[in-house]
């Protein structure tokens, strides 16, 4: 019980957030806010817990109870107002990421251009967050080699590495990253998608779809793809399936290699061919998709087609996926510096988000 009332999900944690949502504008007056049950789901707390915080809401007039019609949100008093002011308006946030990453974190051209969107993604979050808190913050390509001019950092792990930052800055750092460490004892706090339970959700999907001979095309054998290989290795086995390494079929971004592997795979003979491939990446499942309609295979009846990434392209092309949260890992980082600044929360942080499941066409 102490754990919930006093950690990251806990009484203070949920009113000091509906209370900066209400002061930023973010939650107008007027508006009606989810039930006490649904907030507790929404951020993970007991019932108990979420009426405490909604009880505190109240004493402080920023929420009014209407019995029989719900919560809705009350005019801020002028001393709410100036406190949260003054407590925003001073804090500098720096935002440190690299424009065109792609190919200096990879060293595939191929892969460049998504790199440089999820870049593009957990900034525009955290930009938009910032606008709402009322924080000044400064774009950076690179740390800051004069001075230390912010309060805190955000921090995208393709820029710096995160055994040095120790040597740049005494500040608070709050790494972004699409994965996790490998290694989770480390002092730095991060933010990141966990890939290994996003692979489970998809991969489920597919056993529950009632597909049983299920291939992977992923990558070549780097941390990246370690996770979601174990994933599928993980399910499989759960599932009474057998996990076969020969029908994992790896390569490097590029589309030629890719589409070498998917021929690799088609080429297995009819009564071990799989009926269902699990993609780790959109890239990948989309040019599978284009060499089943080539051959005019059909998807899924005779072969179905998960992916991983959730992006626009292969979303518009009705393949199943599941999103990388990034816009989410953004916004949510200024949210865990604004605790840290307000005494909520203290670093380290940790902190993993899955991704929302897009249910395609393709299985």
């Amino acid at each position: 019980m102490g754990k919930e009332k006093n950690g990251p999900r806990g009484v203070k944690f949920m009113t000091e957030d509906l209370a900066s949502r209400i002061l930023s504008g973010e939650l107008p007056v007027r508006r009606q806010l989810p039930t006490t049950r649904a907030l507790a789901k929404l951020y993970q707390v007991s019932t108990v817990t979420a009426s405490r915080s909604i009880g505190e809401l109240k004493r402080r007039g920023l929420v009014e109870a209407y019995p029989g019609i719900g919560l809705f949100v009350s005019s801020p008093g002028e001393e709410e107002k100036r406190a949260f002011r003054n407590a925003h308006c001073s804090f500098h946030v720096g935002l440190i990421h690299q424009n065109k990453a792609g190919f200096h974190v990879t060293g595939d051209i191929h892969s460049a251009w998504y790199i440089d969107h999820l870049m593009d993604e957990w900034i525009q979050g955290a930009v938009q967050r910032c606008e709402e808190f009322g924080f000044r913050y400064t774009l950076f390509d690179h740390f800051p080699e004069r001075g230390d001019p912010c309060d805190a950092y955000l921090c995208s792990t393709t820029v710096v590495r995160w055994e040095l930052i120790s040597e740049m800055t005494r500040k608070p750092v709050l790494f972004l990253s699409s994965r996790p460490p490998e290694d989770f004892s480390i002092r730095e706090s991060w933010i990141s998608a966990d890939l290994y339970a996003m692979s489970r959700t998809v991969v489920s999907r597919l056993i529950e779809r009632g597909y049983r001979r299920i291939a992977c095309l992923c990558g070549i054998d780097l941390p990246a793809y370690h996770s979601r290989v174990k994933a599928y290795r993980d399910v499989l086995e759960a599932a009474g399936l057998p996990f076969h390494e020969e029908l994992v079929f790896r390569s490097d971004s590029s589309e030629w290699e890719i589409r070498k592997q998917i021929d690799k795979l088609l080429a297995l003979p009819e009564e071990i061919r799989p009926d269902a491939v699990y993609c780790i990446s959109d890239r990948r499942a989309i040019l599978l998709q284009e060499r089943l309609r080539e051959l005019k295979i059909r998807v899924p009846e005779e072969m179905a087609i998960m992916g991983f990434d959730g992006c626009e392209e292969a979303r518009r092309r009705g393949i199943s996926t599941i999103t990388i949260p990034v816009r989410d890992i953004g916004s949510w980082g200024i949210y865990f510096l604004n605790g840290w600044k307000t005494g909520i929360l203290h670093p380290p942080f940790h902190f993993l988000f899955c991704g929302e499941m897009y249910p395609g066409e393709t299985c």
